[in-house]
């Protein structure tokens, strides 16, 4: 038995039916298209604005640990200001603990340096050599050593 061919009979078409399909589809994507814009334009524009307040912020930062490095040189006016630097209050605060550690350690190699250095006050006492352990023939020669 020949198989038939399953066809379903074709129902005519209305008039126009095809291109109002096609005007509807040009209209979606149209439509799509223009909220995939908008879409992109509102995401640029909040990037744009986050990337804005992102270096408003790091301006802030960094005036506010200009103005702390400033209050801490004034509460330890020991540390050399070139000594402490940094961007933000926790390289201020590490940078001032350096500080801190070189100054003292130059006060402690300064100290040491003064008490090997440190001669006694006053005028030696007066008197000649010690000749005791001389043999008489040394004193002699050392006597007439001396004479101009």
């Amino acid at each position: 038995m020949p198989e038939e061919e399953n066809t379903a009979p074709e129902t005519p078409a209305e008039p126009g039916a095809e291109e109002r399909a096609d005007d509807q589809l040009a209209q979606e994507e149209a439509l799509r298209q223009a909220q995939d814009d908008a879409l992109r334009q509102a995401q640029d524009d909040a990037l744009r604005q986050a990337q804005d307040d992102a270096a408003a912020l790091r301006e802030q930062l960094a005036a506010a640990a200009a103005r702390y490095r400033e209050a801490v040189l004034a509460a330890a006016p020991e540390v050399p200001p070139e000594l402490v630097q940094g961007h933000t209050l926790e390289e201020v605060d590490r940078s001032l603990e350096a500080a801190r550690r070189t100054v003292e350690e130059v006060r402690r190699r300064l100290a040491a340096q003064a008490a090997a250095q440190r001669v006694p006050a006053g005028a030696p006492l007066r008197g000649g050599p010690e000749l005791g352990g001389l043999s008489a023939l040394e004193k002699i020669k050392w006597a007439l050593s001396r004479q101009p």
